[in-house]
């Protein structure tokens, strides 16, 4: 696809955008010494910087990092940055009806560190990604262009003053481990657990989701999806975060990207690419994604699962070009809680069955009707005879509200007789029929 279709493309498709954030850390950051003593401080100025960028499925991603260099205090918002193309602009993405523009505070001579997403639909050759530009629209209408952070950018006097009031996903999954634990501890005793809000001061505190996509067309950049419905500030150093496989191999983040954030106000719903220090073996599956807190250390000893939590990181594997088909997810491959099969109704007379099913999660459910099937279960426990349906609908569903699923048969005779019968996708069982 050439570049200059697949752009009018993306600016089609950016009704469904998607937006990114992640603050850039302690460490991480150029020398914004500017202006000499004898030249006069502007009272709304700032200075723009933008790393090596980072492409999946059709997005591109830019560490930021803006510092407040006027004498006033401003207000960074997602909406006045632009990302300038060979004549076409884009503004930072979100999922089309999410919750993921942000303001954000900026004293004077404080540094704003993320990392923005733009959707494009395409991937840029190196000769294109050198004519990118980034930009920033002040409160008094001027444009600011970004310089180029290159690699060796002396980044050593730069904070975040972003992050430095947020909880950091090691911290948050910690604090959730210690909870949960406590409470089971409690009613063993026979007392009444401690409230979220009384622990935490957020009665909201379990509602924090994180969902991991490794691609397996281009799996060195993973895109990390994270949904924040608690009353707290949450940041993602990517220092803290690492991928393990099946047989234990891990992989941290790319040393050019560990020193930056992604960070997820309250409320917010944020998505971005995140390039890996290696390529993971697609062989080597299922992934996870282990996070470490605060001030645990650089040891891998350190990163532990988040199994066993309210909601527990989602690792999934997709094969889509695009990020517009990457959120889907087969009817086996949902996590416990994040979908629910009931009401199923088998009639033989018609050959029909129907049940309803209701997703708790942000994952289309996408099917192939070939997959499903109902399946007699002998006495002994043993599989008996199988029926394929022939028609299916709906075969994808993105409403969070009961869903019913209806299916036709050629034939239903050789399930009469079975006193059990199970539901089926791809051979894993998501319904007990009778």
């Amino acid at each position: 696809m050439s570049l200059k279709k697949a752009l009018k493309f993306g600016s089609v498709l950016l009704l469904a955008p998607l937006l990114l954030t992640a603050c850039a850390s302690e460490q991480a950051a150029p020398d914004f010494g500017g202006e000499s003593e004898s030249q006069k401080q502007k009272t709304v100025d700032v200075s723009l910087y933008s790393g090596q960028p980072s492409q999946s499925a059709g997005l591109l991603t830019l560490p930021v990092i803006l510092k407040n260099t006027g004498t006033n205090s401003t207000v960074v918002a997602s909406r006045n940055f632009t990302l300038k193309i060979q004549g076409h602009t884009f503004k930072p993405f979100k999922i089309d009806k999410t919750p993921a523009d942000f303001h954000m505070n900026l004293s004077s001579g404080e540094v704003f560190n993320d990392t923005l997403a733009f959707y494009l639909g395409t991937t840029l050759t190196q000769k294109q990604l050198k004519k990118i530009q980034l930009t920033y629209e002040m409160d008094n209408g001027n444009i600011r262009d970004a310089k180029y952070m290159s690699p060796n950018f002396d980044q050593s006097n730069t904070r975040s003053d972003i992050t430095q009031n947020m909880k950091s996903i090691g911290d948050y999954y910690s604090d959730i481990k210690d909870y949960i634990k406590q409470s089971k501890q409690a009613r063993s005793q026979g007392q009444s657990p401690n409230s979220l809000n009384n622990q935490f001061q957020d009665p909201d505190y379990d509602k924090f989701r994180v969902w991991t996509l490794i691609n397996k067309k281009d799996p060195k950049n993973i895109i990390l999806q994270v949904y924040n419905q608690t009353n707290t500030d949450i940041a993602v150093p990517f220092s803290d975060i690492e991928l393990v496989s099946n047989s234990g191999d891990e992989l941290q983040v790319d040393p050019e990207y560990r020193n930056n954030y992604l960070c997820v106000p309250h409320g917010k719903f944020e998505v971005i690419t995140v390039p890996l220090e290696g390529k993971p073996d697609m062989t080597d599956s299922p992934f996870n994604l282990y996070v470490k807190s605060s001030n645990s250390g650089s040891s891998s000893n350190n990163f532990f699962s988040t199994k066993n939590t309210y909601y527990p990181i989602e690792s999934v594997i997709t094969d889509a070009s695009d990020i517009s088909g990457a959120f889907t997810l087969a009817p086996n491959q949902y996590t416990k809680g994040s979908i629910q099969w009931s009401k199923p109704v088998l009639n033989f007379k018609d050959r029909t069955f129907s049940c309803t099913v209701e997703l708790n999660d942000l994952f289309t459910l996408k099917a192939d009707r070939t997959k499903y099937s109902l399946v007699g279960i002998d006495k002994d426990g043993t599989d008996g005879d199988e029926e394929i349906p022939k028609d299916v609908q709906p075969l994808r569903i993105s409403s969070n509200n009961p869903t019913q699923i209806d299916m036709k048969f050629g034939s239903l005779k050789v399930l009469e007789t079975y006193h059990h019968i199970e539901l089926r996708y791809d051979g894993k069982e998501i319904l007990k029929v009778k």
